[in-house]
């Protein structure tokens, strides 16, 4: 997955404390959907157990980025049960760009 190689270089590369404390938190999150995906049936199943696995400290605010959030779940969910990367890949890594923009937007004033 394009996404899980973009985290693992953003880690790798050791840009700043912050960047690369987020990168590994985020590689795991990303890591943790991928795995709901494939062992979730359906998709409604994947949203109620994928949503609330600490996207934001304690899961206080996940709610406010809850729409980028569920099409990042809903692309996951798709790639795992066709493998079809080559369609699915650019889609998540333009999902995760929203939700990263909005996350910054949104919870900047928390750090």
């Amino acid at each position: 997955m394009k996404l899980i190689t973009y985290l693992e270089s953003v880690i790798s590369r050791n840009d700043g404390i912050v960047q690369t404390q987020l990168a590994r938190e985020d590689l795991t999150r990303v890591e943790k959907l991928r795995e709901l995906a494939k062992t979730h049936d359906t998709y409604a199943a994947l949203e109620k157990d994928g949503l609330y696995i600490g996207w934001t400290k304690g899961d206080f605010r996940t709610h406010e980025l809850s729409d980028p959030i569920k099409a990042l779940m809903r692309a996951v969910f798709d790639l795992e049960k066709t493998g079809d990367a080559a369609k699915y890949d650019d889609h998540i890594m333009d999902i995760w760009a929203a939700f990263h923009t909005l996350r910054l937007k949104t919870l900047v004033h928390c750090l």
